[in-house]
């Protein structure tokens, strides 16, 4: 559990959907002294970002290590890892491995201030397919394909452990989120529930567990200003099926074959046609729900239920 002392923080990854709202979050809390939004590369000309700090923390990280000495950092939250999870719209299908590697080195280095890092991560790490565990714990010994998305997800997620475990004097917590949804928000499945036709796969009615953008952004201030240790799942309240959010959401049904469009997504798009994203194809045949109880037992519970994450589509 952190001390009283006021906490000097930042966040990579701040442009983001989730990395705003987070700062925002931030910005309210009593106990933060200094927050600011990093970023490895400057925006597009015009854009104003008064919030924002450019460091190139990346694949070299000592400008990171000056600015964390500079700035008497504590805490480092990181939004970039799993680029599913940053509510922006990404075609990335692998985490930020040497992002990971990086900041581990620049929080890791000797003499340095950091005693927190959160990493937001991805629930895309846990299996999705028909004999999976109905829901899944931060426990589940987790078999991935080489090359995947999950599994540059956990060899991230390995990198920032083994940091852990070398430098024990900084708490590392590890928050798998689930889809993101909410203003602003333009993730795989937020994008498709804003279709006029949301595609539903023929035969299938999978549970769904969302998470709120507002709730992904409390849970993973709570972790850093409580310094939580381990790896933790995080969704908003409940579960639903899919035929529930299409409901809820007042889309036409589009009934699809449940597979993937492979190459073809970009022109089914233009031509208006209905199919099933190649991300979203195993979850919405087989759903994908998480265990919530380890991140509640520390203190934290969502404010959302699933019905009011879907209130921004209705």
């Amino acid at each position: 559990m952190a001390d009283s002392a006021r906490r000097r923080v930042v966040v990579t990854g701040a442009r983001s959907p989730l990395g705003r709202r987070l700062l925002d979050a931030l910005h309210k809390r009593s106990e933060v002294e200094f927050v600011r939004g990093l970023e490895a590369r400057p925006a597009r000309r015009g854009s104003e970002e008064p919030d924002l700090d450019i460091v190139p923390f990346s694949p070299d990280h000592r400008p990171f290590v000056e600015y964390l000495a500079r700035e008497s950092i504590d805490t480092v939250i990181q939004i970039g890892l799993a680029p599913d999870r940053t509510g922006f719209a990404s075609s990335v299908s692998e985490a930020d491995v040497i992002g990971t590697m990086s900041l581990g080195a620049a929080i890791g280095s000797q003499g340095g201030s950091v005693r927190c890092w959160v990493v937001a991560s991805s629930s895309a790490v846990y299996p999705i397919a028909s004999n999976s565990p109905r829901v899944a714990s931060e426990s589940l010994k987790i078999h991935t394909e080489q090359d995947s998305f999950a599994a540059s997800i956990l060899e991230a997620e390995d990198y920032a452990r083994d940091m852990a475990d070398r430098a024990t004097h900084i708490n590392v917590s590890i928050l798998r989120l689930q889809q993101l949804v909410g203003k602003g928000v333009e993730g795989h499945l937020a994008s498709l529930l804003e279709r006029d036709r949301i595609p539903s796969a023929i035969g299938f009615d999978a549970s769904i567990q969302l998470l709120h953008v507002e709730d992904a952004a409390r849970a993973l201030a709570f972790a850093s200003m409580n310094e939580l240790a381990g790896v933790f799942n995080v969704a908003s309240g409940g579960l639903t099926h899919w035929a529930a959010v299409l409901d809820r959401c007042g889309g036409r049904p589009a009934p699809v074959l449940p597979m993937a469009a492979a190459g073809l997504e970009p022109i089914l798009d233009r031509l208006g046609v209905p199919f099933l994203p190649a991300a979203l194809v195993d979850l919405l045949r087989h759903g994908l729900v998480i265990d919530l109880r380890k991140i509640e037992k520390a203190g934290w519970k969502p404010r959302h239920d699933q019905a009011s994450c879907l209130e921004d589509y209705g």
